[in-house]
């Protein structure tokens, strides 16, 4: 996903890309979501990916609530 996401970008197809994923840490399920963006710089276009907790996100959204500390995006997963 990471790769193709990376292909979009850097020919212009797409400006962003999100997903989420889980994965067990220490015996505790973990979720986090991964986003790619462009960066610009000395006239070449990188992707910079970053990786960010959000457990505490979806644990409220099992209890209903869903309230996100940052902005919500679109998702392309």
């Amino acid at each position: 996903a990471a790769n193709e996401a990376a292909r979009e970008i850097l020919s212009g197809a797409i400006d962003h890309y999100d997903y989420d994923y889980d994965m067990i840490i220490d015996g505790e399920r973990r979720y986090f979501t991964m986003r790619a963006l462009p960066m610009h710089s000395g006239g070449e276009t990188m992707v910079v990916f970053a990786h960010s907790d959000i457990t505490a996100y979806k644990a409220s959204c099992t209890r209903g609530s869903c309230e996100r500390a940052h902005v919500e995006t679109g998702r392309h997963q």
